[in-house]
């Protein structure tokens, strides 16, 4: 009997940690996402050959073949593509405010942190003891707004968390998001996918490595795989 538990852990235990509060998020596929944008990095063009266990890439790039690991490489693109998007922090007022239903140690939160918070795109009022969202940055979206929003606050509740300026609460708030919604290991791809990732990979400063530090490919030079099988010489 073949066995159908997945093969792959869905997330790393630092990634695990970084939804600890409130779960995971709706997964972004590639192909839904706007194609990065600026000045090609060294690596050369790449060819996806498969998808191996739903959770690595098999590529061909030039005379390398690179396994890569598709939450960690989705995870840096995303990331990348949310910390330098204006657009994606801009406040998006709402139809109706979202009530969030905070306890009384995350109201205090909000109390103390609200200017934060209106600098990052989350309005809130207070209406009747309860904390009303009015608007939100456009790179948040549906459900996925009040599970952020908890996240951010236990993060503030942390000894302030790690969002001592503005930018550094955008780079932090690029870098839960990036994680959240990045493809998981176990999640198929289709051919197309993979090449949209390739091509993301192209146009990031530091394509080896996850925001987590990571990293998101092995290298095997021809020559290695020429040397174990006995081809020199």
């Amino acid at each position: 009997e073949m066995a159908t538990a997945p093969v792959s852990p869905a997330l790393s235990s630092a990634e695990r940690d970084l939804h600890r509060h409130a779960g995971c998020g709706h997964t972004a596929r590639p192909s839904d996402e706007q194609p990065l944008e600026g000045e090609l990095n060294d690596l050369p063009h790449m060819e996806p050959l498969a998808q191996f266990a739903d959770s690595y890439i098999l590529v061909q790039a030039e005379d390398e073949l690179l396994l890569i690991d598709q939450h960690a490489l989705h995870e840096r693109v995303r990331y990348e593509r949310l910390r330098h998007s204006g657009q994606a922090w801009e406040p998006q007022q709402r139809l109706s405010p979202l009530e969030l239903d905070l306890d009384a140690r995350q109201s205090a939160l909000v109390d103390a942190h609200h200017k934060r918070l209106n600098e990052l795109g989350f309005h809130l009022e207070e209406t009747n003891g309860s904390w009303m969202l009015t608007a939100s940055p456009r790179l948040l979206e549906g459900e996925e707004i009040r599970r952020f929003f908890i996240d951010l606050l236990q993060d503030l509740a942390q000894d302030g968390g790690p969002l001592e300026t503005l930018e550094s609460k955008k780079d932090h708030i690029a870098f839960m998001n990036a994680c959240r919604g990045a493809v998981k290991a176990n999640d198929n791809l289709t051919l197309p996918e993979m090449r949209r990732l390739l091509d993301d990979m192209r146009r990031i400063p530091n394509p080896w490595a996850c925001v987590h530090g990571r990293p998101t490919s092995l290298r095997i030079s021809i020559d290695s795989l020429d040397h174990h099988f006995g081809r020199h010489g």
